[in-house]
């Protein structure tokens, strides 16, 4: 009873984009009930999703990213408006953005990147702030976290770590 999603930020033109997810030796669309996505390539990418699963039932969806968690990057507020703009027409096939806030309504999930147990910024721009600043301040729904579970001396304790200070943070919403 897992929910899998393939998080490739997907954002080549229709053609690619369909051979990407339905062939080569991985088949993405064959396992994964969600896929992440940028919008640069507009509508495209929706189109191509919709007609390729016009036979699933609803536990597929594309998450789009809105906004990411590293210093520097080229996503604009305008980029992220009109993303939210775009998605507004697919509630069917959209289900929920990568984003630093809640930046739209709750008919979506909001899955973001950057979560450490403290705030700080890597050697590569990447900028980490506390479940409690993700959940609690921002409103986000899904913390995504990477290195500091799998760089520390315990993952088992890290990982608990994150889902107790999520969800106390998401009940304290």
């Amino acid at each position: 009873n897992f929910y899998i999603l393939e998080d490739g930020k997907f954002s080549d033109i229709g053609n690619t984009f369909k051979k990407q997810l339905t062939g080569g030796v991985y088949k993405i669309n064959s396992w994964a009930n969600s896929i992440t996505a940028h919008s640069i390539a507009w509508k495209t990418l929706i189109d191509v999703y919709k007609s390729v699963n016009s036979n699933f039932n609803s536990d597929k969806g594309i998450v789009f990213v809105a906004e990411m968690s590293n210093k520097g990057n080229l996503i604009t507020e305008n980029y992220t408006k009109n993303t939210i703009k775009m998605c507004a027409n697919y509630r069917d096939t959209v289900v929920g953005f990568v984003s630093q806030k809640k930046i739209a309504d709750d008919n979506y999930l909001y899955l973001t990147p950057g979560v450490s147990l403290e705030t700080g910024v890597d050697q590569l721009d990447q900028c980490y702030r506390t479940p409690e600043d993700a959940i609690g301040r921002d409103k986000c729904d899904i913390i995504i976290v990477g290195r500091a579970i799998y760089n520390s001396d315990n993952p088992e304790s890290v990982a608990i770590q994150f889902k107790n200070r999520g969800w106390t943070s998401f009940q304290n919403r």
